[in-house]
């Protein structure tokens, strides 16, 4: 989803405040309303295990229950570059 522009870009997540990809207009209610928060290594392991739990309402339906492949799947997002300009 997050290739192909279904969802924004994981690009420079983390440390981006929620719902704050420019051009991106399909953020859910639920993620708009959690707008004041940045994306910390931490908060996208509560995300990624439980996206309902997280933001009641969300578009995000996967959750990744096994901790280790949160742990790697936050580890490759850091890697990512910024985003493009």
């Amino acid at each position: 989803c997050h290739a192909v522009s279904i969802a924004p870009t994981l690009r420079g997540v983390i440390g981006r405040p929620v719902a704050s990809v420019t051009g991106f207009s399909g953020y859910s209610e639920a993620l708009k309303a959690k707008a004041g928060l940045a994306w910390t290594p931490e908060m996208l392991d509560i995300f990624l295990k439980g996206p309902m739990d997280f933001a009641p309402g969300t578009l995000m339906t996967k959750a990744i229950e096994d901790a280790q492949v949160r742990a790697d799947v936050i580890a490759y997002i850091a890697t990512l570059p910024p985003p493009r300009s």
